[in-house]
């Protein structure tokens, strides 16, 4: 069941859509009734959403303050002692509600950081420590590890590292099962295709390569002209984007490699890539500070975030596509709406440059690795950092496991580690 209950009449439906996704990116679980499949039934429905929800939002306008069904709500949960939050899209403050505060929306934006917040407070979500423990530390790299990736059951891990190869690990009891060896240099970036049947890696000789991690052969590889420093792998669609050290990002075919696109519009030398979950769009980030997103298959530009004051070197899109997290040298995490590059959040907390992120499979919880050593765990219901591990050296890279209650790191020390978070405390 949502936490939060949209409140609206029918005419005012393209506003609540815009509000659910921006709430969404936010971290909430939101429900509103086009989320009602056919075969519900609809007052059953709307009582059981709002006897599990934690507050009710309701979307003020003439047409609301008519509907039968907005009353009936609002009696509701007024009579199960539900907060309300009202926002006033249109027309007047309903009377009923006249000694609550109310947001104004009459502009039809997104609503303020400061409602947001007031949200976040409502919810009951723990602030509790995370419990992190160490499960695995894995030696056998001989330089720096830049990039670590789970293949998408969860049984393996990838990692790159700058003594030019990737090693390929069972995630469960940390055993090296083969390297991968053909990079001349640095390998930077390596990432799992959708199926987990090649790997793509990106590195120091100016090439991104295709593997078969279950042989370690190579497939393929293609020179970027510079080195590669950043891969991913499209989800939906057959494409891989590689940044390099120039300001464009090259778009690839998966199967041959062939160059499918350049996009073009970072003014320095782009540092991150990052697909959405759905394939539809794909963040880029750079050292002229800012995010771009772009639609993954057609190329066009959609927004262009700026408020980093620095480098951006990570970047990650949450589980349901519509936020992007950012970071860099300017030590904050930024957590963007995907395709309004708005911001929705800021977290503080890393003392020097935020080298790696990475989403949680439930949706609420973040993991940023820092060159402070630090590996944080963020809620991004509350904005609180949950957990802070002090890995006594830089860290470069880090991933979630696919089941949510593993993540691996990797850093300076040339060790691959890898940690438990104790399901029960993860909400």
């Amino acid at each position: 069941m949502a936490e939060l209950f949209i409140s609206y009449a029918r005419a005012d439906a393209p506003y609540v859509q815009r509000l659910a996704s921006t709430l969404a990116a936010a971290g909430f679980d939101v429900w509103h009734d086009a989320d009602l499949r056919p075969a519900d039934s609809w007052s059953s429905m709307i009582r059981e959403q709002l006897d599990a929800c934690t507050a009710v939002l309701v979307v003020m306008s003439p047409d609301g303050e008519a509907s039968k069904w907005v009353e009936r709500e609002l009696n509701y949960a007024e009579k199960r002692g539900k907060p309300i939050v009202p926002l006033l899209l249109a027309g007047d403050v309903y009377f009923r509600l006249s000694d609550l505060h109310f947001e104004d929306v009459r502009d039809g934006g997104p609503p303020s950081a400061k409602l947001v917040d007031r949200l976040r407070r409502l919810l009951p979500g723990s602030t509790a420590p995370l419990d992190v423990g160490l499960v695995h530390a894995l030696p056998g790299h001989t330089s720096r590890i830049r990039s670590v990736a789970y293949s998408p059951d969860g049984r393996f891990l990838a990692t790159a590292s700058a003594d030019g190869t990737i090693r390929i690990w069972e995630s469960g009891t940390g055993r090296h099962r083969r390297t991968l060896e053909g990079n001349r240099g640095p390998v930077f970036g390596v990432a799992y295709s959708p199926d987990g049947g090649q790997l793509v890696s990106g590195g120091d000789d100016h090439t991104v390569r295709l593997w078969d991690p279950a042989t370690g052969k190579q497939q393929r590889s293609e020179s970027c002209g510079s080195p590669v420093v950043s891969v991913a792998w499209d989800p939906v669609q057959p494409l891989i984007a590689a940044a390099s050290d120039s300001a464009a990002v090259s778009v690839l075919h998966s199967s041959d490699l062939s160059r499918y696109r350049s996009l073009t519009g970072h003014t320095d030398w782009a540092r991150a890539v990052a697909f959405s979950p759905k394939g539809d769009l794909l963040a880029t980030g750079g050292d002229d500070g800012t995010v771009r997103t772009w639609h993954a298959r057609g190329g066009d530009h959609l927004s262009t975030h700026t408020s980093h004051t620095g480098s951006v070197r990570a970047l990650a899109f949450s589980v349901s596509g519509d936020a992007i997290a950012s970071a860099g040298y300017d030590r904050t995490i930024r957590i963007l709406h995907a395709r309004m590059g708005s911001v929705l959040r800021t977290l503080d907390g890393h003392s020097a440059l935020i080298r790696s992120l990475s989403f949680a499979p439930d949706g609420i919880h973040l993991a940023s690795a820092g060159e402070d050593g630090e590996l944080r765990i963020w809620n991004l219901q509350t904005g609180l950092c949950r957990a802070v591990v002090n890995a006594q050296q830089r860290l470069y890279a880090v991933a979630f496991a696919p089941g949510g209650d593993h993540l691996a790191t990797g850093g300076l020390d040339m060790t691959v580690r890898i940690w438990r978070m104790a399901v029960d405390a993860r909400r």
